[in-house]
């Protein structure tokens, strides 16, 4: 990406190419920091994809269906998306996004607090011959501070992220620092542009009958359910008790989302059932208006769930949501 597209100086380029705009180190990730870097030294001598099927860390074998299979971003194609398109995804990840939509666009940035995951995005880019991928290391999204000039992308993923946003800072309300995160992407979005929102729901189904909260696992090996049911302040209680920390990572509602993008500056929001889920590596996504979707929520669910949730529209249960919205011009 040129340097006239970015609002804020940079801070270097790692050896890879990542392109550096953050004074605030962060890591997360599924893979311990000092495993991360003997698979990126892998990565650089091997190639990506021998990397990753030489491997015998089981964590990292399982990491090509996240960093290779297209299907994974299929939902994209509700975003009109064409040859001229510049392209935004943030919170990358591995990457499947990124790659997945290369092809289709003129540009697409990679955007994430996590250096090592760039590194491996920007190996793969070159190794691939992807010319047209650029790795951009970004303070965490808490802040609510993206080095890019207004109004420079036709579309910004945020895939599993969202949920995260307010959890970088330990304090302050994380659904303001959500909605604030979002501002901040409104501004960079073209008047009339799009995000692409995938996220699970905070009354899906499966929570009600004793899931564990997704998001906690990540802190401690115990389930703990229904944190994302109840009031959120009865959450944060059960969470200091069991964990020692405040909940702090918000899931939202179908309506939630819907007062969430709106204070954000997002008009005109498409709702998507993913089946399963927004994490499958191949979701089949419906309309969210549509009949198929009442009946993939209730199938093979007992009956007392089926007279209980007769009144209401089923796709109120959702395991996840996809969501495209507008920015408003």
């Amino acid at each position: 990406m040129e340097a006239d597209n970015f609002l804020y100086p940079e801070h270097g380029v790692s050896d890879s190419g990542v392109l550096k705009y953050s004074l605030s180190p962060s890591y997360w990730s599924l893979l311990s920091q000092d495993v991360m870097k003997s698979f990126l030294a892998e990565v650089k001598t091997k190639g990506w994809q021998k990397a990753i099927s030489t491997s015998s860390n089981p964590k990292i074998k399982a990491l090509y269906l996240f960093t290779d299979s297209p299907s994974r971003a299929d939902g994209t194609f509700y975003l009109s998306l064409n040859d001229q398109s510049r392209v935004l995804d943030l919170g990358s990840g591995w990457g499947s996004y990124t790659f997945a939509l290369s092809p289709r666009v003129k540009e697409v940035v990679a955007a994430d607090a996590n250096l090592e995951s760039l590194e491996f995005i920007a190996l793969r880019a070159r190794q691939d011959n992807c010319c047209n991928i650029s790795a951009v290391q970004i303070e965490p999204l808490d802040f609510a501070k993206l080095p890019f000039v207004d109004g420079i992308f036709d579309a910004v993923i945020m895939n599993g992220v969202l949920e995260w946003v307010g959890s970088h800072l330990k304090k302050g309300d994380p659904l303001k620092i959500q909605q604030n995160c979002l501002k901040e992407v409104s501004r960079v979005l073209k008047p009339g542009g799009k995000i692409w929102l995938g996220t699970e729901n905070r009354f899906g189904l499966r929570y009600f009958l004793g899931a564990p909260d997704d998001h906690l696992k990540y802190y401690s090996e115990q389930g703990i359910a229904y944190t994302t049911l109840v009031p959120r302040f009865i959450a944060s209680l059960i969470t200091k008790k069991k964990l020692g920390q405040p909940y702090r990572t918000y899931t939202h509602s179908l309506a939630g989302l819907k007062r969430l993008l709106g204070k954000a500056g997002f008009s005109n929001l498409e709702f998507y059932y993913p089946d399963p889920d927004y994490r499958s590596v191949s979701p089949k996504i419906f309309p969210i208006i549509s009949s198929e979707v009442s009946a993939n929520i209730t199938k093979r669910q007992p009956v007392w769930f089926k007279v209980i949730t007769f009144p209401i529209k089923r796709f109120v249960f959702c395991d996840s949501f996809f969501v495209a919205a507008r920015r408003e011009k």
